[in-house]
């Protein structure tokens, strides 16, 4: 799989995924010179998908520098699936020093199959990091970093200056559109309104976009906010489309949950 035929926010991922892997092998071999690299990929991989957060006391043979953090592969627990709407949640009883499985629905069938959350990802993540994918995953979402959007902007033809750039970077709302959205996101609303700014009122940034002003009034400014926005939505649209040609076919359903997630907002009365 080659990396640039990922969109941007899982590339990173994987790109990081990459370098942990390598990482951790010249640790390992180190240590043992004859570690078949292929054994040490399959063992990586077992744990990367089943283990499980524990809070330990820091050891010096476990290197734990970068977070202080410590997993284990726990013994029945790591065979839970994953479901955004689990029926049960493991953790570490301190007073019985056992992992324990605690039931949160009311009753459980006999057989049936009980799922653990592995926590509110979107479908490239549990892809990257589990293997598989999720219909209708209600943790889907597109980030637009200030970079992009600031590229998407200007390519619309609107003048963005250093000014506008430092209140966008010192307000530091995200640019994130979720599956569960209607209309487009505050941060995303008040960026666009930051942009069409003049320099005065930049000068009171906050006091302009903390207002207790109403979106809903169809005021001037409002109508070319969303209309900023909406342009911007179709923009990115077509540049995701454009990115996506020439994907291997295998990739291609990661551009298209994007561009389906931001086509569905668009087609949003709300926008």
């Amino acid at each position: 799989m080659r990396p640039e035929q990922l969109p941007a926010v899982f590339r990173d991922l994987f790109l990081k995924q990459l370098d942990e892997v390598e990482e951790i092998y010249k640790k390992l071999v180190s240590i043992l010179p004859d570690l078949n690299y292929d054994l040490y990929l399959w063992a990586w991989h077992i744990v990367n998908t089943r283990c499980i957060y524990v809070e330990n006391p820091r050891h010096p043979l476990v290197d734990s520098s970068k977070s202080g953090d410590t997993i284990a592969v726990i013994p029945l627990v790591d065979m839970l699936n994953h479901s955004p709407k689990p029926q049960v949640l493991p953790l570490f009883d301190k007073r019985s020093q056992c992992y324990v499985v605690n039931v949160q629905s009311s009753a459980v069938l006999e057989e049936e199959q009980l799922f653990v959350c592995y926590g509110p990802h979107d479908n490239g993540k549990l892809w990257l990091e589990y293997g598989f994918m999720l219909p209708e995953n209600i943790h889907n979402r597109v980030s637009i970093p200030l970079e992009l959007f600031i590229a998407l902007t200007k390519k619309l033809g609107l003048e963005v200056d250093d000014e506008h750039i430092s209140v966008l970077r010192e307000a530091g709302l995200p640019n994130t559109i979720y599956a569960s959205d209607e209309a487009p996101s505050y941060g995303l609303k008040k960026n666009c309104q930051i942009l069409r700014m003049s320099h005065h009122e930049l000068l009171n940034w906050r006091e302009k976009i903390y207002s207790h002003e109403s979106d809903d009034e169809e005021s001037e400014e409002v109508i070319e906010r969303d209309n900023l926005v909406n342009d911007i939505l179709k923009q990115l649209m077509a540049s995701l489309r454009s990115r996506a040609e020439g994907v291997d076919e295998k990739l291609v359903w990661l551009w298209e949950e994007q561009i389906d997630l931001i086509q569905k907002l668009v087609d949003n009365k709300n926008v």
